[in-house]
């Protein structure tokens, strides 16, 4: 199975699903609403996405899809996931395009560092739920295979 974090456009007029209107419902109140699709949501990104898909043999799994089946590309939202995994009760701060917003009286440098410190947090996170995950980030020290620590840029 492929997932794709975006909404997926099985009808060029989709409009926001049970599915959509599920996650909103339950999720809203945590600041995890879901986008409603729109001409310029997921746009002609998201309909050659799904075209290529379709083409490699995955179609665009839908509500009549059978839980389970396999070679499909199903639309996916981590961010409830995310709530779950690092037990938040509110949206989880790791988009650097919002960086601004989450601290705005913040550097620009500080607020990198608190955007990769809760990148660092989820890969752990993942690693305690699914096993190591070694994935150095953007301005921490990566040792090398010989013992000596080296710096990643930012």
């Amino acid at each position: 199975m492929s997932r794709l974090t975006c909404p997926s456009p099985w009808t060029p007029s989709r409009s926001a699903g049970f599915p959509d209107t599920e996650v909103s419902r339950k999720f809203g109140s945590k600041g995890c609403s879901t986008h409603s699709p729109s001409p310029d949501r997921p746009g002609d990104i998201g309909l050659n996405l799904s075209e290529r898909f379709k083409e490699l043999g995955f179609p665009v799994a839908t509500t009549s899809t059978p839980v389970g089946t396999e070679g499909v590309l199903a639309e996916v939202y981590p961010h409830p996931a995310l709530l779950h995994l690092l037990k938040k009760d509110f949206r989880y701060k790791y988009k650097i395009g919002r960086a601004n917003e989450y601290w705005p009286e913040k550097t620009p440098e500080e607020r990198r560092r608190r955007i990769v410190k809760n990148w660092r947090k989820i890969i752990d996170a993942l690693s305690d739920d699914i096993g190591k995950i070694d994935l150095p980030l953007p301005g921490e020290r990566r040792r090398r295979d010989d013992g000596v620590e080296s710096p990643q840029a930012i």
